[in-house]
């Protein structure tokens, strides 16, 4: 469709083997929602205005993982890039190098639906590929949403490849200038996590550490991790202390 004008597209709960963008000239954001295909869902072909990508998936048994440079190649101006695996395993597959690639250009990149017993130092690995990243926001996905026989006869079983992948190699990353938590609560794990950003990003300005979101499938059984999340000053007092905010140059912290 060389002539296209088309700027915005999303496709969700999508049935098709592969979906082929060869030619959309003036696309500039892609949302990806819940494939169904055995591997690589989409390929892209020339998209030289395509600048934020989401994607949104909890993989079912028969599916495999993904080379997210696979995915993601042909783009050349990407600069947001959300990643939500649903609470599910982790479909994104390590790599080295070749992520450098699609991540060069990245500003906002944004790792969503981790499931809760996943560590989050694994997530640091990615701030290698992308040096020109200024925003990083994660969410914790904090509960088992309907985790029902049915559910799990579909889908994998929980894992995370990457998770043995979680060692900075260099500290050359000086442009993170935000981080976002998003399900935060007070335990050692978040904290540390919080911890050794703030030492890795000298330039980091502000924290937003959030509350969980809300679970349309299932909040009423869900909220026993919600109390946890501090908001008394004390509470909130603690936390900072803990993270050592409070001396020259130390970042902001939101809590919301």
């Amino acid at each position: 469709m060389p002539n296209s004008k088309v700027s915005y597209l999303k496709l969700r709960s999508c049935r098709f083997e592969k979906v082929e963008f060869m030619c959309l000239p003036k696309l500039s954001e892609l949302h990806y929602e819940l494939w169904y295909s055995f591997n690589t869902p989409f390929s892209f072909g020339i998209v030289p205005c395509l600048e934020e990508v989401r994607l949104v998936c909890s993989m079912a048994h028969y599916q495999s993982g993904h080379d997210l440079s696979e995915l993601l190649h042909g783009t050349k101006e990407l600069h947001t890039l959300t990643l939500d695996f649903q609470g599910e395993k982790v479909w994104m597959l390590p790599e080295g190098q070749k992520l450098h690639t699609s991540f060069k250009n990245l500003s906002k990149l944004f790792l969503h639906g981790i499931y809760v017993r996943f560590g989050l130092s694994w997530t640091k690995t990615l701030l290698e590929a992308a040096p020109s990243l200024k925003t990083f926001g994660i969410k914790v996905w904090d509960h088992v949403c309907e985790d029902s026989e049915e559910t799990r006869n579909l889908y994998a079983k929980r894992t995370n490849p990457w998770q043995k992948n979680n060692k900075l190699i260099t500290s050359r990353h000086l442009h993170l200038t935000r981080l976002e938590f998003g399900g935060f609560i007070a335990v050692k794990k978040h904290l540390q996590f919080v911890r050794t950003i703030m030492d890795y990003a000298s330039n980091l300005e502000t924290i937003l550490l959030e509350e969980k979101d809300t679970c349309e499938d299932c909040d009423a059984i869900n909220s026993n991790l919600t109390s946890r999340f501090p908001r008394s000053k004390c509470e909130r007092d603690t936390i900072l202390s803990q993270l050592g905010i409070g001396v020259s140059c130390s970042p902001q912290i939101i809590f919301k």
